[in-house]
């Protein structure tokens, strides 16, 4: 019986299967199996589990993870008619792109509403079901009566700008109604650039809003000026990947981390590829102001002329964790004021640096190890698709060798300039990383099959991943 409820295939063919019993709700809540298997909540699908709904559940469920597929079976009205018995139980409510949210859902959403359910809805998750208006209007009905959500995710739906326009019958309106929202999802959806006061007012009528999601969506100047000018201070997490990004925005983004979010925790901004040098140099030193900052998403973003900057910056953060700087133009001279500013700053705290496909060469190279040797903590450390050369490569053998990155579990240097006899010292050295799993050197220069064969039989923990020659 455990393994049958703890497993994830099996509560995929729930709706085949006969519903539970009263004996065996009984015998799981004897055996105590039910906070076990499920805390802190009860996960469920399927019609035949919409019909064990209907039955008296035990005292110990005190949160409800309602999960259903777009497979027809089960109608809007039975989900309604089961959600209307949980308005002072928490519900969490999930769709995603495997399990899609459907129409008989949304239906079933606002006949529960219309019955009194709305209180217990904590956690409403919408996302991918790609519904677009119908996703609207069903907002437009059910979030006022909503009173209790703290999570709102419509990732993904196809939304348009109107839809977030002031009138009340609009979501943004509903949104506003919901005073403990925390979290709100709305990537991926062509929305807020052509209404920004939406956007600010949401912001503004929710004040306890720390996570926001607006990645891909198309949000430009005027959209972030109606985020500079919200009064909410709150954010911890927010995402303005692949947006509208230029000049502009990146000076506005700098202005208000500068000011007003200095306790952000995950920022991320990958994809200004439109930003030019004095912009990029204003925001790479902005990032100082953010002391709370732990990741931090750069990929594609232009550095080639700001390395001295956000080498400082970076270099001042003493919680930070993560860093992406994929495909930001970082040159050799760039990655060298990169790691003084990191050396200098007695960054330690970094555990994942994602540098693939720059420029970096081997005075780079060594710079970098330099610096990164004193994270003591460091898991990743992603080198691929760059211009390393045998020389580059000792400097970063050497804290490996030295057990200075003990807990290494990743290592790219993947698509460099590397031969035979540094690869083999690299490889000889990886054993002082008890952790290291995975060791992609591969399209470097081609080696032997006889050495290939060598390398690959050394008994030793990693996956290597080798070049065909």
């Amino acid at each position: 019986e455990r393994r049958m409820l703890s497993s994830d295939h099996a509560l995929a063919h729930a709706a085949k299967a006969p519903p539970p019993g009263d004996d065996t709700l009984q015998r799981l809540v004897a055996m105590g199996l039910l906070g076990k298997i499920f805390p802190p909540s009860h996960v469920l699908q399927g019609l035949q589990v919409c019909k064990w709904l209907n039955k008296e559940l035990p005292e110990q469920i005190e949160s409800v993870t309602l999960k259903v597929r777009d497979s027809g079976v089960v109608s809007g009205k039975q989900v309604g008619t089961c959600l209307c018995r949980f308005s002072t139980t928490k519900v969490l409510l999930f769709g995603s792109a495997e399990a899609r949210i459907s129409k008989h859902l949304l239906e079933g959403l606002c006949h529960a509403v219309q019955n009194d359910f709305g209180s217990g809805l904590v956690h409403l998750n919408l996302a991918h079901s790609g519904y677009g208006g119908e996703v609207a209007r069903t907002l437009v009905k059910i979030l006022g009566k909503c009173t209790n959500l703290t999570h709102l995710n419509v990732n993904g739906n196809g939304l348009m700008a109107e839809a977030f326009s002031p009138p009340e019958e609009q979501i943004t309106a509903g949104i506003r109604l919901c005073s403990r929202l925390v979290h709100l999802d709305v990537g991926h959806n062509s929305i807020f650039d052509g209404n920004p006061t939406g956007l600010r007012s949401v912001l503004e009528d929710c004040p306890d809003i720390t996570y926001l999601d607006l990645s891909s969506t198309e949000i430009g100047a005027e959209g972030m000026r109606a985020l500079s000018e919200a009064s909410n201070t709150a954010l911890l997490h927010l995402s303005l990947s692949d947006c509208q990004m230029c000049d502009d925005v990146a000076e506005l983004l700098a202005g208000t981390l500068s000011t007003k979010w200095g306790a952000i925790q995950h920022l991320d901004i990958g994809g200004y590829k439109e930003i030019h040098d004095g912009s990029a140099t204003r925001l790479a030193e902005s990032l100082r102001h953010c002391s709370s900052l732990t990741h931090l998403d750069l990929e594609d973003v232009p550095c080639q002329s700001s390395g001295k900057e956000l080498g400082a910056s970076l270099g001042a953060l003493r919680q930070l964790t993560e860093v992406s700087l994929a495909r930001a133009q970082i040159s050799d001279v760039s990655a060298c004021q990169l790691a003084t500013g990191l050396l200098l700053g007695g960054c330690t705290s970094i555990t994942y640096i994602d540098l693939d496909s720059n420029e970096i060469g081997s005075a780079g190279a060594r710079a970098l190890a330099a610096a990164l040797c004193q994270c003591h903590g460091l898991r990743v450390l992603y080198l691929g698709s760059n211009c390393i050369q045998e020389e580059g490569l000792v400097d970063i053998t050497v804290p490996i060798m030295m057990g200075q990155w003990s807990e290494l579990e990743e290592l790219d240097l993947s698509a460099n300039r590397l031969h035979d006899r540094g690869v083999r010292e690299l490889i000889d050295a990886s054993r002082q990383c008890p952790a290291l799993r995975v060791l992609d050197i591969s399209a470097n220069h081609s080696m032997s099959d006889q050495e290939r064969v060598l390398l690959n039989n050394l008994g030793y923990k990693p996956l290597l991943v080798f070049a065909v020659s």
